[in-house]
């Protein structure tokens, strides 16, 4: 049976905006990066900075515990000398791949370790936050990470990726905190989308019963 588990901190989904909308942040310092199209999951470092669960994204706010899969992707560091912090990222794989998204979330409920090993090969794990925040701003988070062993959503190369869209987030961690939070999504946040990147179809109402 799948075993859940509750994530240190929720994950939140982002407010989607379109390039003919205006920006929902104004008056503030914000930084954007790409947003990936992978499987999102959190990292928990407790006690001594130890890896000790990975957590699928599920709702937010529990999701599926595939603690021992994560051991078996190379460039997760099992150990930071951090404690008691939760990593959160993006779970990819290269865009030439077939129906990358679903080989990389199809491979982290793979029952097989020898399985998962021969997908790894192909799978990164880009981080895109910590939790609790470490730093005055987002920018030196993401820097601290990188120093800890992580490739980051600020990486070189990561057109290599499927990304559909651009985040923009406020820089001043405090900041970003007291705008808060609607149920859905964080404030201090949002994900810039072409309406190109969204697919639409005429249809034809036949009958109504």
């Amino acid at each position: 049976l799948t075993k859940k588990a509750k994530h240190a901190y929720r994950m939140y989904s982002l407010q989607k905006v379109f390039d003919d909308e205006p920006d929902p942040i104004s008056g503030k310092e914000l930084v954007f990066s790409p947003k990936l199209d992978g499987a999102a999951i959190s990292l928990y470092y407790g006690k001594d900075g130890v890896l000790v669960q990975g957590i699928t994204r599920g709702d937010g706010i529990e999701g599926e515990d595939i603690t021992d899969k994560v051991y078996l992707l190379p460039n997760i560091p099992k150990q930071l000398d951090l404690q008691n912090v939760q990593v959160s990222g993006e779970i990819v794989v290269p865009k030439d791949i077939e129906n990358a998204r679903n080989y990389a979330s199809g491979a982290l409920h793979l029952k097989s370790a020898s399985e998962i090993k021969q997908r790894a090969r192909y799978m990164k794990f880009i981080a895109y936050a910590v939790t609790p925040y470490i730093n005055d701003t987002y920018g030196d988070d993401l820097k601290l990470l990188i120093n800890q062993g992580f490739a980051t959503i600020f990486d070189d190369g990561l057109d290599a990726y499927r990304q559909d869209g651009t985040v923009y987030r406020i820089n001043n961690n405090k900041s970003y905190e007291l705008l808060g939070y609607t149920a859905k999504h964080p404030r201090g946040a949002f994900a810039r989308k072409q309406s190109s990147d969204v697919a639409t179809e005429e249809t034809k109402l036949l009958d109504v019963t």
